[in-house]
């Protein structure tokens, strides 16, 4: 059997360090990594580092929603004959995980070796936790659905906040796991290691057609001025869930991740594929004249919807 283990939790939780950890972690053994992203192209496997791996990306939309769904099982049926011991699969962040059991009991029979479904690993952020709980139901079925949890960010947040987030994670979920982190430094490897507390947990996913987030793609289209950039950023990061990406600037290539208002731009050592930023809404389509507004502003011409 191929051990299984799902990785969530909202928009820049931490899942992507997270993911190499892993990777870093079991670099003796077979390893297939599905990464999941709500927008149109993958930025998170420009992140991931492994050699020998089966990597597979699905993008622009969840895999438990029917948009990506159909998508998700051939994945998964393919991923069954390759030659692996582990199956990382890293969820979107808006993603609902509560209908993964009925998913792989459905197709049980087209798998040539079965998937046992080990942990799902949700990574909070501890500083944005409080204000997302109540008003995002995926966020909340990411909780209730895994029995591994890593209040990510710790160190950012005091003490009484922790033991708040930690009251509230245990009301949703009394069996929960949960350990505190920065920079998702836990013992990933014992963890996973332990048996596995899912119980067969199954649920209605709310991930539909209807709830997914508008997403856009934005091209860079010759040389970024950094100064211009933050600006740009700035003014249209109050209207995303999440932004992040790769640019080509006058102060060379630099890598963006944003969440919320909560923006960072660090340089980018490695070679960069394609200057790319996918920008997740938080207000729908209105999203578009907001960038269009700032682009004309900032950085007309250098970059493109």
């Amino acid at each position: 059997m191929i051990k299984l283990i799902m990785l969530t939790g909202f928009l820049g939780s931490g899942k992507t360090t997270l993911l190499q950890k892993l990777i870093d972690e079991y670099a003796g053994h077979r390893i297939g990594v599905l990464i999941n992203e709500f927008g149109a192209v993958s930025i998170d496997s420009e992140l991931v580092e492994g050699n020998g791996i089966d990597m597979t990306e699905l993008s622009n939309g969840s895999i438990f929603c029917a948009c990506l769904k159909d998508k998700f099982v051939e994945a998964l049926v393919e991923l069954s004959g390759k030659d692996i011991d582990y199956l990382f699969i890293e969820a979107s962040g808006l993603a609902d995980p509560a209908n993964m059991e009925d998913i792989l009991k459905g197709l049980e029979k087209h798998l040539d070796r079965r998937y046992d479904y080990v942990h799902s690993v949700c990574i909070v952020d501890s500083t944005s936790y409080p204000d997302l709980i109540e008003v995002l139901e995926s966020l909340d079925h990411q909780v209730v659905f895994s029995d591994i949890i890593i209040l990510n960010k710790a160190d950012l947040v005091t003490e009484d906040v922790i033991d708040s987030i930690k009251t509230d994670i245990y009301e949703r979920n009394p069996d929960a796991r949960v350990e505190e982190a920065s920079y998702c430094n836990v013992g990933i490897r014992e963890l996973i290691d332990a048996p596995s507390g899912l119980m067969g947990r199954v649920g209605e996913t709310t991930n539909t057609f209807e709830s997914r987030p508008q997403t856009l793609v934005l091209k860079g289209r010759g040389i970024v001025p950094i100064d211009e950039l933050e600006p740009f950023i700035k003014e249209i990061a109050a209207s995303t869930y999440r932004i992040k990406g790769f640019l080509e600037t006058d102060k060379g290539p630099v890598r963006l991740d944003c969440v919320g208002e909560k923006i960072l731009i660090e340089p980018w050592e490695r070679e960069l594929r394609e200057a790319k930023v996918v920008v997740i809404s938080s207000i729908g389509i209105r999203i578009v004249s907001v960038i269009t507004s700032a682009m004309t502003k900032y950085l007309k011409g250098s970059i493109s919807l």
